[in-house]
């Protein structure tokens, strides 16, 4: 199968959002988040895509700009609150 290879235009918060879900799902290329990594294993099914959560989708789509201070300070409310519940049904954290 011939690779194709096609463009997309995306703001800053777009991308960013990219790179912290590349992040979490711990794609990384060269010790940094890998954007391009993370769709390749969508891509061939290893990872699933589903929005659980409506609300964050509206304020991302609502809101242009994001400092990397406001989305670090995301990242860790999000690792601590799934470390919670992971606790809470007896599993390891990460």
């Amino acid at each position: 199968m011939a690779l194709k290879r096609k463009s997309t235009e995306m703001d800053d918060a777009y991308w960013h959002a990219l790179e912290y879900v590349a992040a979490d799902c711990e794609c990384f290329y060269n010790g940094k988040p890998s954007w391009r990594r993370l769709l390749t294993l969508i891509a061939r099914g290893v990872l699933v895509v589903s929005v659980q959560d409506k609300s964050r989708l509206h304020e991302i789509r609502k809101r242009r700009t994001w400092t990397l201070a406001e989305l670090r300070e995301r990242a860790e409310r999000d690792r601590l609150r799934q470390e919670k519940i992971r606790r809470a049904a007896g599993v390891e954290p990460r």
